[in-house]
C-alpha cells in the first residue's frame, strides 16, 4: 500500500495538557476556551505547533491515558461560563451563579487543581444547568454524525445508576446489552432526557473545542493530538464492543532497570483478528474523529502496534507476561537439545525446596509435595498470583508467607504457550532452573531463543507495517510516533518507509555503547523526529539539570564549543542562563519538529519559577496520587502575552530551529 508523504514544515512549539491552562476566564482548570489565548502565545512566539495531551473522557481517573471512550471529549473542559444556556439557567436559578462564583473564589489561587472536586463540582452545575434546558435541546443532527454517542449516553447513564462502579460489576442483564437492546434502552421515553444529557454534554464540547482548533488553523499553528494505545477496562468501547477487545489479559511492560518488576497497565489489549475482521473499522473511526480537531497526532507506544507486552489477568508484575502476536517454540526443538518432559517442567515450573520454605506455614495450602522428594510444586488449581493471594488470605497467612509465594511464582525459565510450545521468560536467566543447566546446555537454550526472536520479528514487522497503514490512510494529520524505548530493530525502518516522526528526548539521545556516552550531535537527529527537553512522565528541564548533575556535566561538555556565555557551568543551580542554554542548544536538532513542554519555555524567566521544583513536574510514573496530571501554569496566560521578554527569547529559539536544513 503507497504511503502519503505529508508535508512538514519545521516549526518549533510545545506540549501541554489542557487543565494546566490558566487563564482570566479559566482560572481553576484550562478549559477548550482557553486555548485561544494560547494559541495567541504561539502566535506572538513564533510557535508553530500546539501539542495537547489527550482530552477525551476519563471519568473519575485524573490520568489522561486511561479513557473511558475513544471518542467522547472530557467535560470537565467544558467552559460553563460560555455555555448558550448559561445566562437563562442563572436567571432562572440565582444558586448556579452562586455556586461557580463561590468556587472559583476558593481555588483559583491553587497551585494544582484537585481532579476529582472540580469534576464533580462542575458535574453538577452542567446538570443544573441542562434541567434548565433539556427539553428545548436538538440532538438529532450530532446523534446522526457521531453515531458511537448513542452507546456512550447509555453507558453513561448506567454508570451513573450502578454509582460509577465498573461495568463488570453490573448486573448480568446490563453488562451484555447487544446492539438492539442499546438501541431499546436509547429510546425508553422514561430515560430520553437522562440520555440526552451525555450528548448535550458532547455538543457543547465539541463546539468549544471545535472553535478553537480552528483559531489555530487561522494562526497557522498546528494542533497536535495524542491517542492513547489502550482503554480503560471499564469503558463505553469495551462495554459495548467486547469482541474487539482481549479482557483476559493486560497491557504492560517487561522488567526493565527502572521498573524491575516490570509494568502492568491494567488496560485489556486487543483483538486484532477480529479488528482486521470489521476492517479496522474502530480505529478509522477513532482517527477521523480526531482528525476534526488535530493537523498532527501522537501515536501513544508505538512498539504496541508490532507487538504488545501482554500479561495474564490476575498477575501483579510484568514478569511472566509475554509479546503478542509471537511464535512459540514447540516441545520437539526442545528434545532435539536433550530437553525431555521431566526437564522441560523444571524450566517451565517453580519448584520450591522444603528447605527453602521451611518457615512458610501456609505452603501445603497452595502448593503440592513432588512424591517424596523435597520439593514443592503449585497446585494446578492456581493459575496466577491472584489465586495465590486469594488462597492464604483464606487461611490467614502472615504477609511474610504471601511475599515469598508470590516471587516464588515467577521463578521461572520458560513460560507454557500452549499445550505443547514454550516461550522464554523474559528474565529466564536469573531463575533457579536456569542456573542449574550446564554452559553447553545455556548456549544452545540462547541460540534457539535467538532464532525464535529472528523469527518474531519478521511477524511483528508485517503487523506493525498493517496496523500503521490502518491508522495513517484515513486522514492528512501528521502521524507522530511515541517509540521511546524500542528494541525492535524493524520499527525504525517502518516509520521511516510510512513518513511517521519517531521521538528524540534530547537527555536520552546518547551513545550508551561509547565512552563518557556522549550526547548525540544534533545535526545526526533524524529529519524525521519531534525531538524534546522533557515528556510528561519525566523530570522537568530544571529539575533534571539540578538532580543529574553527571548528564549534565556532559550535556556542557559536549556542547561547549557551542556555549557562548561563560558563566555557564554544570554545577550552577539552574537558572534563566541554563534555560536558555539548553533551549538553544537543542533547537539545533536537525528534527523537523522541536516541542519541549511548555514549562521548560517558562524556565526562560525566573519570575515564573515555582519555589518546589517538583511541583513543575505533570506525573510521576508507577505512583497514583492526586499530585499526577494537575499541574497548573504558574501564571495567567494574559500575563505571559504582555512578556515581551519572554516572548522575544522563545522567538529567537524558534528561528534558531527553523533556520537549520530544510523541511521534509
Amino acid at each position: 500500500m503507497a504511503t502519503t508523504k505529508r508535508k512538514v514544515k519545521k516549526a518549533t512549539g510545545i506540549v501541554v495538557p489542557l487543565g494546566a491552562i490558566k487563564t482570566q476566564e479559566s482560572p481553576v482548570i484550562g478549559e477548550f476556551t482557553a486555548l485561544g489565548k494560547l494559541i495567541e502565545f504561539c502566535k506572538k512566539s513564533g510557535l508553530g505547533v500546539l501539542q495537547l495531551l489527550p482530552v477525551n473522557d476519563t471519568a473519575m481517573q485524573s490520568s489522561p491515558y486511561s479513557s473511558v471512550s475513544a471518542f467522547a471529549l472530557h467535560p470537565i473542559y467544558i467552559n460553563l461560563t460560555a455555555l448558550p444556556e448559561w445566562n437563562e439557567a442563572c436567571s432562572e436559578d440565582s444558586s448556579i451563579k452562586e455556586e461557580y462564583d463561590a468556587f472559583i473564589c476558593a481555588h483559583k489561587d491553587d497551585s494544582r487543581y484537585h481532579y476529582e472536586r472540580v469534576l464533580n463540582w462542575k458535574t453538577a452545575l452542567l446538570h443544573k444547568i441542562y434541567s434548565n434546558a433539556g427539553q428545548a435541546i436538538k440532538i438529532n443532527e450530532f446523534c446522526k454524525e457521531n453515531p458511537w454517542v448513542v452507546p456512550y449516553a447509555v453507558y453513561k447513564n448506567l454508570k451513573e445508576e450502578y454509582l460509577q462502579a465498573s461495568w463488570k460489576e453490573w448486573q448480568s442483564k446490563d453488562q451484555f446489552l447487544t446492539e438492539e437492546e442499546i438501541s431499546e434502552r436509547w429510546k425508553n421515553p422514561t430515560l430520553r432526557l437522562k440520555h440526552q444529557f451525555y450528548v448535550w454534554l458532547q455538543i457543547r464540547a465539541a463546539q468549544q473545542f471545535s472553535q478553537a482548533a480552528e483559531a489555530a488553523k487561522e494562526a497557522k499553528i498546528i494542533l497536535k493530538g495524542d491517542i492513547p494505545i489502550m482503554m480503560n477496562e471499564d469503558s463505553a468501547d469495551t462495554w459495548e464492543k467486547k469482541e474487539l477487545f482481549d479482557m483476559k489479559n493486560r497491557a504492560g511492560s517487561p522488567p526493565d532497570f527502572e521498573n524491575p518488576n516490570g509494568q502492568s497497565w491494567g488496560f485489556p489489549t486487543y483483538n486484532w483478528r477480529i479488528m482486521a475482521k470489521e476492517k479496522y473499522g474502530w480505529w478509522h473511526t477513532r482517527i477521523q474523529q480526531a482528525a476534526k480537531y488535530y493537523g498532527a497526532f501522537r501515536i501513544d507506544h508505538v512498539l504496541g502496534f508490532f507487538r504488545i507486552w501482554t500479561i495474564p489477568e490476575g498477575e501483579y508484575t510484568g514478569k511472566l507476561g509475554r509479546e503478542v502476536p509471537a511464535l512459540s517454540i514447540r516441545r520437539e526443538e526442545f528434545e532435539k537439545l536433550g530437553f525431555d518432559n521431566g526437564r522441560l517442567n523444571w524450566l517451565s515450573e517453580p519448584h520450591i525446596r522444603t528447605e527453602w520454605a521451611k518457615d512458610i506455614r501456609s505452603l501445603e495450602a497452595v502448593c503440592k509435595r513432588i512424591g517424596n522428594e523435597e520439593l514443592w510444586n503449585f497446585k494446578d488449581t492456581i493459575k496466577v498470583q491472584d489465586d495465590i493471594r486469594s488462597v492464604l488470605e483464606k487461611v490467614g497467612a502472615n504477609e511474610n508467607d504471601k511475599h515469598m509465594l508470590l516471587s516464588k511464582w515467577t521463578d521461572r525459565a520458560l513460560i507454557k504457550s500452549e499445550k505443547d510450545s514454550f516461550i522464554p521468560a523474559w528474565q529466564h536467566t536469573e531463575s533457579t532452573a536456569w542456573q542449574t543447566l550446564s554452559e553447553s546446555e545455556k548456549q544452545e537454550l540462547e541460540s534457539l531463543f535467538a532464532k525464535n526472536h529472528k523469527d518474531n520479528e519478521q511477524l511483528w514487522q508485517q503487523q506493525g507495517e498493517t496496523l500503521l497503514d490502518e491508522l495513517t490512510k484515513v486522514s492528512d494529520m501528521i502521524p507522530c510516533a511515541e517509540d521511546l524505548g524500542v528494541s525492535l530493530s524493524c520499527v525504525p525502518p517502518v516509520l521511516q518507509k510510512k513518513n511517521i516522526l519517531g521521538l528524540r528526548v534530547v537527555r536520552w539521545c546518547r551513545k550508551w555503547g561509547e565512552a563518557g556516552q556522549p550526547f548525540v550531535p544534533f545535526a545526526d537527529y533524524d529529519t524525521l523526529s519531534v525531538s524534546t527537553t522533557s515528556v510528561h512522565d519525566s523530570s522537568t528541564l530544571r529539575q533534571w539539570w539540578n538532580t543529574e548533575k553527571d548528564a549534565v556535566y556532559a550535556f556542557v561538555r559536549d556542547f561547549a564549543e557551542q556555549n557562548t556565555d561563560s558563566d555557564i557551568k554544570a554545577e550552577h543551580t539552574f537558572g534563566e542562563k541554563e534555560a536558555e542554554f539548553v533551549l538553544k542548544n537543542a533547537a539545533k536538532a536537525n528534527s523537523a519538529l522541536f516541542v519541549p513542554p511548555l514549562q521548560d519555555f517558562l524556565y526562560l524567566s525566573e519570575k515564573y519559577y515555582n519555589a518546589d521544583e517538583n511541583a513543575e513536574r505533570i506525573n510521576i510514573p508507577g505512583t497514583v496520587t492526586e499530585f499526577n496530571w494537575t499541574y497548573r501554569v504558574c501564571t495567567a496566560m494574559e500575563d505571559l502575552l504582555k512578556d515581551k521578554d519572554l516572548i522575544k527569547k522563545i522567538k529567537a529559539i524558534a528561528a534558531a530551529h527553523k533556520a537549520k536544513k530544510e523541511d521534509l
